[in-house]
């Protein structure tokens, strides 16, 4: 009984060791560039936040002002080929936030070109920008006046 009473105790001392040391490493606090958390992210994302900026400049200019929008998704895209360029054709929705109102939300479509600025394999040239144009911008579902 002795023995069996020494090595629950022994296990329970171990086991507040264990559980001590890993909540401690839990409330650490990371220097510099640590990375906080790993994600994973679609190829979708990754398109989506190249094109954020100018997503925000086809929406201040459809509205005349800043507003938020979020949670944006690819409906549709397509992959124009011709001789002398290749350019995606992507249909975007967005959800808008009302300016006065939390509930006021409204969902707009985007249907923009994306021109690659690489046609071919040859180009070398790393300073070349993509050229994104603005084909439609629809309001599905409209913000209440």
């Amino acid at each position: 009984m002795k023995k069996y009473l020494k090595y629950l105790t022994l296990s329970i001392a171990v086991l507040v060791c264990f559980s001590v040391t890993q909540t401690s490493a839990t409330y650490a606090h990371p220097k510099g560039n640590t990375v906080y958390k790993t994600m994973y992210a679609t190829t979708e994302d990754i398109f989506l936040d190249t094109i954020h900026s100018k997503l925000n400049k086809f929406v201040l200019n459809q509205y005349g002002k800043q507003v938020h929008w979020y949670e944006p998704k690819i409906v549709e895209i397509n992959r124009l080929v011709s001789q002398s360029k290749c350019t995606y054709q992507a249909t975007i929705m967005i959800k808008v936030q009302g300016e006065n109102n939390v509930q006021d939300w409204g969902i707009d479509q985007i249907t923009l070109n994306y021109d690659s600025p690489y046609q071919n394999s040859e180009v070398n040239d790393t300073s070349l920008e993509p050229k994104i144009e603005l084909i439609d911008y629809k309001h599905v579902t409209p913000l209440a006046k």
